[in-house]
């Protein structure tokens, strides 16, 4: 939070328009259960990978940016559990949403 320049949780809470409650129950639980929303907005803010977030693992940053090939997508999707799957389908939709509109 301190690398986006947040020190304390109600500025992040106010920046993801959620309550202080929620962002200091993120934080105390190991794994936090986040919607696919809050993890999109979070990366914004934090200026973070999405996969990083959701999976905790990876680059944090996200300094290149690069095509892959559908073999190559495949592959991934097969490696995340179901939860993760669900996570990436919301993403997605999401990303289809803000697209549209």
């Amino acid at each position: 939070m301190l690398a986006a320049g947040i020190s304390e949780n109600h500025e992040l809470a106010r920046r993801l328009k959620v309550t202080p409650q929620v962002v200091r129950k993120w934080l105390r639980e190991e794994k936090p259960s986040l919607s696919a929303e809050n993890i999109v907005s979070l990366s914004e803010v934090l200026n973070v990978r999405v996969i990083w977030l959701a999976r905790g693992t990876g680059q944090v940053h996200n300094f290149t940016v690069r095509e892959y090939s559908e073999p190559e997508l495949v592959d991934a999707f097969r490696t995340l559990s179901a939860k993760e799957k669900i996570i990436l389908r919301d993403f997605i939709g999401l990303l289809m949403r803000y697209q549209d509109g």
